[in-house]
């Protein structure tokens, strides 16, 4: 018996990658340094995503409640409510329903 392959990814549109890209240089500008851009996400994903709603993270169905600065400007985390665990993942391991909000999470992604 033989495994199976893992699912290609396919390769996003040009449309898609220039969206991810604008909410990019949107998160990014004027910002110098790491610390400075790792702050202008923290704000574009507090101000363009919706708390609370039902999202997946690391493939585990959960809630997120608040997208939050865990590690004093080095990243961008997320509360998640799991089975009435709250827990703080990492934002990039979120999947949002919403595809619009998604996109910014899939923007963050690519940035890292």
């Amino acid at each position: 018996m033989t495994a199976a392959k893992p699912a290609k990814r396919s390769k996003p549109s040009k449309r898609h990658a220039a969206l991810l890209e604008g909410i990019i240089d949107d998160a990014t500008v004027d910002c110098y340094g790491e610390d400075e851009q790792f702050s202008g996400w923290l704000c574009t994903l507090q101000d363009s995503i919706t708390c609370p709603q039902e999202c997946t993270a690391n493939n585990a169905a959960c809630k997120l409640l608040k997208i939050i600065d865990a590690m004093g400007g080095r990243g961008v985390h997320a509360l998640v409510d799991i089975g009435g665990k709250r827990l703080v993942v990492p934002a990039e391991t979120l999947e949002l329903r919403d595809k619009r909000q998604n996109a910014y999470i899939l923007a963050y992604k690519e940035w890292l």
